[in-house]
């Protein structure tokens, strides 16, 4: 008896020995693993933030200068209507502004799609590397008064403070909802909650 009681527990031990290895050596993977993400994305975010403001100013020149066409074709109108050009000279230079208009706000549309895009992008990755278990409210609305601060003091654009809110609120969410789901009771918890009544019964 004491023999198979021997085995049996030696089986047992290897089994959970086994399981505890295993599992060990897959998690210490994954955690490797993690921190070189949270590391590469770290990197990224830190360069697109120095490169969205550069992004965005040589955007907001282009948006300038397609403003200024269309300057152009109203001032070209007006002096159709006064006179100082027939209607052929008016229909040809407006046919020429229209076309380089056209071709100028379909490439700003599209280059603002992709600066968008990438924004949404890099911003969804560095939100899920952000380990929310350290990351307290406070820590969130003191970034928030930086932001706030710094577009006080015109150090920001209007697009990268837009931007840097919206992070700022998406972490703060995400923090929050882990807040509610830690304070929660587990179902452990509550089943020994109706245990204890009952036994009070």
């Amino acid at each position: 008896m004491m023999q198979s009681l021997s085995k049996l527990f030696d089986d047992i031990r290897k089994l959970v020995e086994g399981k505890y290895k295993e599992y060990s050596d897959e998690l210490r993977r994954a955690q490797e693993s993690w921190n070189a993400y949270q590391s590469i994305v770290n990197k990224i975010k830190r360069n697109w933030d120095f490169d969205e403001a550069l992004l965005y100013s040589r955007l907001d020149q282009m948006r300038r200068e397609i403003d200024e066409l269309k300057k152009q074709m109203e001032l070209l109108a007006a002096q159709k209507d006064i006179g100082l050009i027939d209607d052929d000279a008016f229909a040809k230079s407006s046919a020429e502004l229209n076309e380089i208009m056209t071709s100028l706000s379909k490439t700003y549309e599209d280059l603002s799609s992709k600066l968008e895009e990438l924004s949404s992008l890099v911003t969804d990755h560095w939100l899920r590397s952000i380990d929310i278990t350290k990351t307290s409210l406070e820590q969130i609305d003191n970034m928030l008064k930086e932001v706030e601060d710094a577009k006080a003091r015109n150090e920001l654009s209007e697009e990268v403070y837009r931007r840097l809110k919206r992070e700022a609120e998406m972490l703060r969410k995400a923090v929050q909802a882990f807040s509610m789901l830690r304070e929660a009771p587990s179902n452990g918890d509550e089943k020994e909650k109706k245990e204890d009544g009952s036994a009070q019964l």
